[in-house]
C-alpha cells in the first residue's frame, strides 16, 4: 500500500511538473507571438516593447529549460551543434534572428503540438482582425498600392499586402491541420471564400495560389482517408507523401538555384518567369554576384517596401527564403533549418496532413520570406514539441508521448 501510495504522489509530481512545463511555454509563446505580429501591423509599436516581448519571453523559456526538461544524448548533441551555429551567425553576421528561432524550437520540449498551434491561431487571428477593424474605422491606415495590372492592393492595417496575405495563408493552414478529418464541407467553402476575398482585395496571386491548392490536398486526403481509421496500423512508413513532404524544402531550394542559374545564362524563357514572380530571379542573380555565399553568412542591408506606399529608391530585398536564410544566415543553418524540417517530416509520416503542411510552406517559400518568422510559421515547433500520438515498436498509441526521431 505504501509503495502504491509513493506511486501515485511521482505520477502527480510528474504530471504537475509537465502542466507547469507547458504554462511557461505557452506564457513565453504569448508574448513573443504578440509582440511579433504586432510589430508587422501599422500599430506605432515602440522598439522596446518589442524588445522587452522578446527578452520577457526567452527569459520563461531559459527558465523551463533549466528547471523542468530533460534531453537525450542525441537531442543534446544536436542542440549543442544548432546553437553552435546560430552563435556563430550572430557573431559574424550579426543577426538575432536565428539565435531566437533555436531558443523556441528547443523550448517547445514536451509541449502539446495541438496546444502549441491552438495559441498561435488564437492569438494571430485575434491580432489580425484588431488590425483589420481599426483599418477600417481609419485607427491605422489602410496602405493601398496602385498596379498597373492587377489594380488596387489593400493590405488592411499590416505593412504590406502580401503580409496579410502571408498572415491568412498561415491561418488556414493551422485551422485546416488542427481539424483534420473533422473539416465539413462548409470549413472548405468558407476558406475557398477568403481564398476569392484575398486575391480580390489584395491581388496576391502566391498565397492565393497555396490556398487554393491547400484546401485541394486537404480535401483530397479527408476522402481518400475517410473510414479508414483502424488501418492506420498498415500505412507504410516511407509512403509518397512522406518522401513528398521530407524531399519539398530541398526541392525548392534547387529549383529557386536552377531557375536563377538559368536566368544568369540568359534563357529566354527565365526573364517571363522572373516579371511574372516579380524579379525575385533578378534580385537572387545580384545579391549571390554581390556577396556570395559563405559558411555563417553576412550582413546584407535589406529595403523593403513594407510600411510605406512609396517605393524606396534603393529597394533590395530578397524574398525567397531559402536564399534570404543561406545569403545572410550561412550555408550551415541553411542546411540545419532543411534537417529540422525533415526531422519533423520523418516524426509525423504516418501524418499525411502533417505531410501537406511541409509541402505547402515549402512551395510557397520559394517566394516569400516568412520561413523563419514565428509570427507567420510555427510548425518548426513540431520537432521537440509532444505529439498526440507515438510510435513503438511501429504501432500507433494515441495521446500518448513521441520524443524526437533520428
Amino acid at each position: 500500500m505504501l509503495d502504491r501510495m509513493i506511486d501515485i504522489k511521482k505520477t502527480v509530481n510528474a504530471i504537475n511538473r509537465n502542466v507547469s512545463a507547458q504554462w511557461l511555454f505557452l506564457l513565453a509563446l504569448a508574448i513573443y507571438l504578440t509582440g511579433a505580429v504586432l510589430s508587422s501591423t501599422m500599430f506605432p509599436i515602440p522598439g522596446i516593447c518589442w524588445k522587452l516581448c522578446r527578452l520577457t519571453a526567452i527569459g520563461l523559456i531559459v527558465w523551463k529549460v533549466v528547471q523542468f526538461d530533460c534531453f537525450t544524448m542525441r537531442e543534446t548533441i544536436f542542440i549543442a551543434f544548432l546553437f553552435t551555429n546560430v552563435l556563430l551567425v550572430k557573431a559574424v553576421a550579426g543577426y538575432s534572428e536565428p539565435l531566437y528561432w533555436a531558443i523556441f524550437l528547443t523550448g517547445a520540449k514536451d509541449v502539446s503540438f495541438e496546444k502549441i498551434l491552438k495559441s498561435y491561431f488564437v492569438i494571430s487571428l485575434s491580432i489580425i482582425l484588431f488590425a483589420f477593424a481599426a483599418s477600417m474605422l481609419e485607427v491605422i491606415e489602410n496602405l493601398q498600392y496602385e498596379t498597373d495590372t492587377r489594380g488596387i492592393r489593400n493590405s488592411f492595417g499590416i505593412i504590406y499586402p502580401t503580409d496579410f496575405a502571408a498572415h491568412i495563408f498561415f491561418l488556414m493552414l493551422v485551422f485546416l491541420y488542427l481539424r483534420k478529418e473533422r473539416v465539413k464541407i462548409h470549413n472548405y467553402i468558407i476558406c475557398m471564400f477568403i481564398t476569392v476575398l484575398v486575391y480580390h482585395f489584395c491581388k496576391t496571386r502566391l498565397d492565393s495560389i497555396c490556398m487554393g491548392l491547400l484546401i485541394v490536398g486537404h480535401m483530397f486526403i479527408k476522402y481518400r482517408t475517410t473510414g479508414k481509421k483502424s488501418d492506420i496500423k498498415k500505412r507504410k512508413k516511407w509512403s509518397l507523401p512522406v518522401i513528398c513532404g521530407m524531399c519539398s524544402m530541398p526541392a525548392g531550394m534547387v529549383i529557386m538555384w536552377i531557375l536563377t542559374k538559368l536566368y544568369d545564362m540568359g534563357v529566354p524563357v527565365t526573364y517571363d518567369i522572373d516579371r511574372l514572380i516579380s524579379n525575385r530571379l533578378r534580385l537572387q542573380s545580384h545579391a549571390v554576384a554581390e556577396y556570395g555565399i559563405r559558411i555563417f553568412g553576412q550582413y546584407i542591408k535589406m529595403v523593403g517596401n513594407g510600411g510605406s506606399e512609396t517605393l524606396p529608391a534603393d529597394y533590395f530585398f530578397i524574398d525567397c527564403s531559402y536564399y534570404f536564410i543561406i545569403l545572410q544566415y550561412g550555408l550551415v543553418f541553411g542546411v540545419l533549418v532543411f534537417a529540422v524540417y525533415i526531422l519533423c517530416s520523418k516524426k509525423y509520416r504516418l501524418d499525411s496532413y502533417f505531410q501537406l503542411v511541409i509541402m505547402m510552406i515549402a512551395i510557397n517559400c520559394m517566394i516569400a520570406h516568412h520561413l523563419l518568422e514565428l509570427a507567420y510559421n510555427p510548425f518548426a515547433f513540431a520537432l521537440f514539441a509532444k505529439a498526440s500520438y507515438q510510435l513503438k515498436d511501429n504501432k500507433i498509441s494515441v495521446n500518448g508521448r513521441l520524443n524526437m526521431l533520428f
